[in-house]
């Protein structure tokens, strides 16, 4: 399964137009955007309702993102976290400004010292002229 990640778009139709190019270029099966859309642009919700179309998106709910940008879209975009099996792994998204709930992390342990339980998302965004502000999000971990 192919996986492509972005987060904080904040209404940028330049940024929105390079990540969907690259859900194409990347052959995405599903598409996983964590909070921070639209920002009120009908533009950006177009190329996304668009997009989901033809993808599986997946959204959670950032701290910029209302009820007025969900009108918008025909996709859900107010979960406060999403839980996605793929290769073998369980991956727990959510917004930077959202953590684990214990619920969660009580049935599905973090793993913290397997070399691949971070994911660096943000990293691959870079070679779509996109640059993070983190490196490898804490908020966001693979599962044993």
């Amino acid at each position: 399964m192919n996986i492509v990640i972005a987060s904080d778009i904040h209404g940028s139709a330049s940024h929105c137009l390079k990540f969907v190019k690259a859900c194409y270029l990347e052959q995405a099966e599903t598409v996983l955007l964590l909070g921070d859309i639209l920002d009120g642009n009908k533009e950006v919700a177009e190329m996304l309702n668009t997009l989901n179309k033809e993808k599986s998106i997946l959204c959670v709910r950032g701290n910029c993102d209302y009820p007025e940008d969900q009108a918008m879209l025909d996709f859900p975009i107010m979960a406060e976290y999403c839980l996605l099996f793929a290769h073998d792994r369980l991956i727990f998204a959510a917004h930077g400004h959202r953590s684990i709930p214990q619920t969660v992390s009580r049935q599905y342990p973090v793993s913290r010292t397997h070399p691949r339980s971070s994911l660096g998302v943000w990293c691959s965004l870079s070679r779509f002229g996109l640059k993070a502000e983190k490196e490898q999000p804490e908020q966001l971990h693979g599962f044993e």
